[in-house]
Parts: C-alpha cells; sequence; structure tokens
C-alpha cells in the first residue's frame, strides 16, 4: 500500500485495464490504512 500511495489517480487510470472500478477498489483499500493516492 506505501507504494501504491506514491501514484495519483491519474497515473493509475491511465494504465492499460485500470478504470473506474479499480480506483474505487484501490482507494478503500488505502483508506483501510489511512493513505491515500498522491495528488498532483
Amino acid at each position: 500500500m506505501a507504494q501504491l500511495a506514491q501514484w495519483s489517480e491519474a497515473e493509475l487510470a491511465a494504465l492499460h485495464g485500470v478504470g473506474p472500478k479499480g480506483i474505487r477498489i484501490l482507494q478503500a483499500g488505502l483508506a483501510k490504512e489511512k493513505r491515500h493516492f498522491r495528488r498532483d
């Protein structure tokens, strides 16, 4: 999760196969650990 928190939502969304649902799932996982995506 620490590595995931180094990415922004836009960077992840640009990856093939990562869509809005995937972003929401990842956000939920980060939130459980009191983390968030990097802000641009």
